[in-house]
């Protein structure tokens, strides 16, 4: 029901949540490459092409306002509100480029915001949301179990990038499997997300657990996290060349390797 909050499922919905805080646009927007315009939400759909969802223009000047009101006040300005507080102390050097030194509440911190990130936005764009997934980020105010997340660094000509997939898994690897067989799992997250000089990568394939063939690319494991600190900056930097690789490896993935 539109009407109620996707998150506690209680409340009037109707309160609008901006899929990117305030403060992380009004920091893009002080980044010397220059603010992107216009700003744009890609979507890959299951048939291979691409869609694209601008951002609005405020005061004729283009602005990172992507927008749901699948969500009440309470949910808003409470918990989704503490997730991006809880991140934002780590998320703002990152997106300068300046070097951290990422402990397990860091990872987790930055881990969750990603989560409500991924799945708010699939609210913008009328794609499926397991329930699974908002009673998780609603109850636990962290990152959805089973779900994967990396971070990487990016040096390319704009600081802001938002590619987002519906996955769905099918068993090519099994005996007499292929392309368009029924799906293992018929929908997945897959985000690619550029902010500043942070790139962040996840993805979600329910009831899969263990290695995907997704390749393999140098970025930072934080979710699961293994408890170790992680530096950022990685040696290994992403530019304009290499960003269609890296947002491809999510676009559709493989089963394990049995």
């Amino acid at each position: 029901m539109k009407n109620i909050c996707v998150y506690c499922t209680k409340r009037r919905a109707g309160s609008e949540e901006h899929i990117f805080a305030t403060w992380l646009v009004e920091m893009i927007s002080r980044d010397p490459r220059g603010f992107p315009a216009p700003t744009l939400l890609k979507i890959g759909l299951r048939d291979g092409r691409t869609r694209e969802i601008k951002g609005k223009m405020r005061k004729g000047k283009p602005t990172i306002e992507f927008t749901t009101r699948r969500v009440c006040h309470t949910c808003n300005n409470e918990w989704m509100n503490r997730v991006d507080e809880r991140a934002r102390p780590i998320i703002e050097p990152m997106i300068q480029g300046s070097n951290v030194v990422l402990d397990r509440k860091a990872q987790e911190a930055l881990a969750a915001w990603a989560c409500k990130t991924a799945v708010s936005a699939r609210y913008v764009l009328d794609d499926p949301v397991r329930k699974e997934w908002t009673d998780h980020l609603h109850n636990n105010e962290s990152a959805i179990p089973g779900w994967y997340i990396w971070i990487g660094w990016y040096e390319g000509r704009l600081p802001f990038s938002a590619s987002l997939h519906d996955v769905s898994v099918v068993p090519v690897d099994a005996p007499g499997g292929k392309p368009g067989d029924t799906p293992i799992a018929e929908h997945g997250v897959g985000m690619t997300l550029v902010v500043g000089y942070l790139v962040v990568q996840l993805l979600a394939v329910d009831g899969m657990t263990g290695h995907h063939d997704i390749g393999y690319i140098p970025l930072l494991p934080i979710w699961p996290s293994s408890g170790l600190g992680l530096i950022w900056p990685p040696a290994h930097h992403f530019d304009d060349e290499s960003l269609p690789v890296l947002e491809s490896r999510v676009g559709g993935v493989r089963p394990p390797r049995g």
